[in-house]
């Protein structure tokens, strides 16, 4: 992603995929900031067979945590952290 969220990151050449320029996911969305969207591409445990691959981790079991997703401890930290990063994501975006 690179520090500023264009996907030119030091890792990007790196990949076999082009990195989004998450400053514009609004844009790519009519000006409108998909948040609940965004926040299911993060989680990552909800399939989404028209975007192909899934070439990002599943972040919502991640950010679960030892306690695991199904856990009452586990499923609040883990949507506290997407919160987090759908709040970030809108903050960046360009106009």
């Amino acid at each position: 992603m690179g520090a500023g969220g264009k996907g030119n990151g030091p890792m990007a050449p790196l990949l076999k995929i082009d990195v989004p320029d998450l400053t514009g996911i609004a844009e790519r969305h009519d000006g409108e900031f998909p948040a609940e969207y965004v926040k299911r591409a993060i989680d990552g445990r909800f399939e989404q067979p028209a975007h192909g691959l899934p070439y990002m981790p599943v972040w919502g079991l991640k950010f679960a945590g030892p306690e695991g997703p199904q856990d009452p401890v586990g499923r609040a930290r883990a949507e506290s952290m997407l919160d987090r990063l759908v709040a970030y994501l809108r903050s960046i975006q360009q106009e």
